[in-house]
């Protein structure tokens, strides 16, 4: 079985996220595709959008 972990802080979440999401999904590469909401970025300095209100935004995105 083959599994993908895409972790990140996804503040904002942008087109170049759903294209990595659509390439790891697609295919036969992985049986699985774990999106990973960080609660803080190693290379943001800003504070965040709220966890919840970024999760929201992932699960809509995959549900598109």
């Amino acid at each position: 079985m083959k599994i993908a972990v895409y972790a990140g802080s996804f503040d904002p979440l942008h087109l170049g996220h759903l294209a990595i999401m659509e390439c790891l999904s697609g295919g036969d590469l992985f049986d699985w595709v774990y999106l990973v909401v960080s609660p803080q970025s190693p290379f943001k300095n800003t504070d965040l959008s709220t966890g919840r209100a970024r999760y929201e935004a992932a699960v809509e995105a995959v549900a598109r």
